[in-house]
């Protein structure tokens, strides 16, 4: 048990010894580095405890089985294994461990951090700043003739219309050129590179924002000429992502990150991915891009249904062809953008324009 609690310590896992209060006792219990209050793996040897099963039933079923019925992933350590190559079985180990950590990673990864009233808060003030905008303040003006009243009041929707016509822009979607540096994995993970790292981080997201974590990650470990990630590289990418001059926001469990000058609830772009080699994913891009491709396809063709709508602004967004990701991607942009009041759905059924 103490090679083992050693090998532990090196690779940064916490446990704790002879966990339970019935005599079937976890030997070692890892903890869950994304939350200690959880068990990452228990791990079972045939030592003491084992011997003390009276049967071969109760040491090799019923006390599985209780351990399970607890919820309790257990791995086993046997004897004659250790004695005949302790390495080997070391490296097994910590092989499960980095593959539960991992999991472990996924599912911290995709917990909401917003709640549903910071949500609902955010949504009113993307309503008040596109009312400020596109919505002009009452003037009483007195006007000599009626031919002079019809003038000026043409002249002032047409004012409102140009404000919202003016209001989205389409960009080009331009990726970020990175120096590439070889480095190893060993020394990617070392704190000292953390200021490396993190610089690289800073200079994707000047340039991308709002970049999705998923792009950003994988971009950063490009830099580095590191071909995939693994729990320690996505950690130590975790810690410089910390220190980097960003802001983030979470949309359906994906995360998004932002330069620090600009304002998701005020962010009226979307971006055209002309060239195929650096075209993102739909899954990839935000929710205000997507909605903002809808409101211009909306504006450009007036009223639309929504099965017309969706294939129009996969156009808008500069792709040859549809697909399954797409359409959810632009279905994403249109419940957003009627979430923020800029889409409506007129009183024909799944028919929606512009609000003005």
């Amino acid at each position: 048990m103490e090679h083992i609690c050693q090998t532990l310590n090196e690779h940064g896992y916490k446990y704790q010894i002879s966990v339970g209060h019935s005599k079937f006792k976890i030997n070692i219990a890892v903890m869950n580095p994304y939350n200690e209050e959880e068990y990452l793996l228990g791990i079972m040897l045939d030592g003491e405890s084992y011997r003390q099963s009276s049967n071969t039933k109760d040491r090799e079923v019923a006390q599985i089985s209780v351990l399970k019925g607890l919820g309790w992933d257990i791995y086993r350590i046997w004897t004659m294994d250790w004695w005949d190559n302790k390495e080997k079985e070391l490296k097994k180990l910590i092989e499960c461990l980095d593959h539960k950590k991992e999991a472990a990673y996924d599912v911290c990864a995709k917990e909401e951090v917003s709640t549903e009233e910071s949500e609902c808060i955010e949504d009113m003030q993307i309503i008040e700043k596109i009312k400020d905008i596109s919505v002009q303040e009452p003037v009483i003006i007195k006007y000599s003739t009626e031919q002079d009243h019809v003038v000026k009041s043409n002249m002032n929707l047409t004012k409102q219309k140009q404000d919202v016509n003016s209001l989205y822009r389409k960009e080009p979607y331009i990726p970020a050129d990175v120096t590439v540096e070889d480095i190893s994995t060993d020394e990617y993970v070392q704190s000292k590179n953390k200021k490396r790292i993190t610089e690289k981080i800073q200079q994707i997201v000047d340039i991308e924002a709002p970049v999705s974590y998923d792009t950003l990650v994988k971009k950063t470990l490009r830099s580095f000429n590191i071909a995939r990630s693994s729990p320690k590289t996505l950690e130590a990418t975790e810690k410089a992502l910390k220190a980097a001059c960003t802001k983030m926001n979470k949309q359906q469990g994906v995360k998004f990150y932002w330069r620090n000058d600009q304002d998701p609830s005020a962010y009226y772009s979307f971006r055209e991915d002309k060239n195929a080699n650096t075209r993102r994913s739909a899954n990839d891009i935000c929710q205000q891009e997507l909605k903002n491709a809808v409101c211009m396809t909306l504006l450009e063709n007036g009223r639309m249904k929504k099965d017309d709508l969706i294939k129009a602004t996969i156009r808008t967004m500069g792709y040859a062809r549809s697909s399954n990701v797409l359409v959810s991607a632009v279905e994403r942009g249109l419940k957003y953008g009627r979430k923020t009041g800029e889409i409506i759905e007129t009183g024909e059924k799944n028919v929606f324009e512009i609000s003005r």
